[in-house]
């Protein structure tokens, strides 16, 4: 249409809507699962991506930051005032999280980026925050879409995934429907999983499979029971009927030839009996210390895939995948590539720092 720039031809084809709360610091690892599904799903069948940020979608736990604490622990902290926060509260917030989480290089960074700016209601934080994570390079907002605003508070934003120029954010009040949109079908999407370096690290050193890390945390412990020190043990155990065997075949051959090396028979016993029972016992001590530092590992593994027992896509935040699994902030788009080949009945476990996926079939 003559007088149109290239920016509104884009807005004028079929677009693919996700409604969304704006949640507090970027919300849930499902609000991110679901955003690269709709960049996803908007590049299958080139259409626009729009993200509509609505408040009356807000649900349990929108309102906290989510998180893992430096024990495993799942941890939520209230977030601040959704109209906006003085800089004392959020200096406040930002303290007792950096406190109570891991101290890992990635946490502060990732708090002081995903924490609202002191004065900024949740919603203009959250339409300039996801259009700065997945909305490329373009930057400019769809003036039809949001009353005319601009800017990062309001602003929405054009990038490179997604059919119709990448994936736009505009709030609940400035969206205008068109006949050609179409809703987001969230029921084909594969079940997204996060893990960080260190989880897989994990997984080595117990000798577990990724997949090994759905069943939960009592599965994990009873599957590493199972290994844990039995070779050592049934070694012991051998080693010692070898040795009461040994003595009775001396025992009878001294008695044939004389009983003048009873006494020494006597000492041998005593002295290998004493040597192989405080071997067991150290070997005791050893396996009980080790079966703690495992437990602590398969504790934070488990915690990590299911918080509390429940789905890590909404027990845990965005922060928690930034500060603890190194997921990189300016480079979520290229996650968009882990639903290929993935069907509504799988499970995809995503190495966050480097983007390498394992697909679970669960059909």
């Amino acid at each position: 249409m003559p007088g149109q720039s290239p920016q509104q031809d884009r807005t004028c084809g079929r677009r693919l809507i996700l409604r969304q709360a704006p949640a507090f610091a970027g919300g849930s690892l499902g609000m991110l699962n679901r955003c690269l599904w709709l960049l996803h799903r908007a590049a299958k069948e080139n259409a626009s991506a729009l993200l509509v940020l609505d408040e009356s979608c807000a649900a349990d736990g929108d309102d906290t930051l989510r998180a893992l604490d430096a024990k495993g622990n799942w941890l939520r902290l209230p977030g601040t005032p959704a109209l906006g926060c003085s800089a004392a509260e959020r200096a406040a917030l930002f303290a007792a999280a950096l406190d109570r989480m891991p101290g890992t290089a990635e946490a502060g960074p990732a708090l002081e980026r995903l924490l609202p700016p002191a004065g900024m209601p949740w919603l203009d934080a959250a339409v300039a925050l996801w259009s700065q994570l997945l909305g490329g390079s373009g930057g400019k907002s769809d003036r039809r879409d949001n009353g005319g605003r601009s800017g990062g508070g309001g602003g929405s934003s054009s990038g490179t995934a997604g059919g119709g120029g990448g994936l736009r954010v505009v709030r609940a009040g400035d969206f205008q429907a068109r006949p050609e949109d179409r809703a987001l079908d969230l029921t084909t999407m594969p079940t997204v999983v996060w893990m960080g370096p260190r989880h897989f690290q994990a997984l080595a050193e117990l000798g577990l499979e990724a997949g090994d890390a759905l069943a939960g945390e009592d599965a994990l412990l009873h599957k590493v029971k199972q290994r844990d020190g039995s070779r050592t043990h049934l070694a012991g155990a051998a080693l010692a009927a070898d040795f009461e065997r040994g003595l009775a075949q001396l025992r009878q051959a001294i008695l044939s030839e004389g009983p003048g090396l009873l006494g020494s028979w006597a000492r041998l016993r005593r002295t290998g009996k004493r040597a192989l029972r405080d071997h067991q016992h150290a070997a005791e001590r050893f396996h009980r210390n080790r079966r703690g530092i495992r437990g602590s590992r398969v504790h934070a593994l488990a915690q990590a895939v299911r918080p509390g027992g429940g789905v890590q896509s909404e027990c845990l935040g965005l922060v928690c995948a930034a500060a603890l699994f190194r997921l990189d902030l300016d480079r979520l788009v290229e996650h968009c590539q882990l639903f290929h080949g993935a069907g509504p009945q799988d499970t995809v476990i995503v190495n966050a720092e480097s983007g390498i996926c394992l697909c679970q079939s669960l059909s």
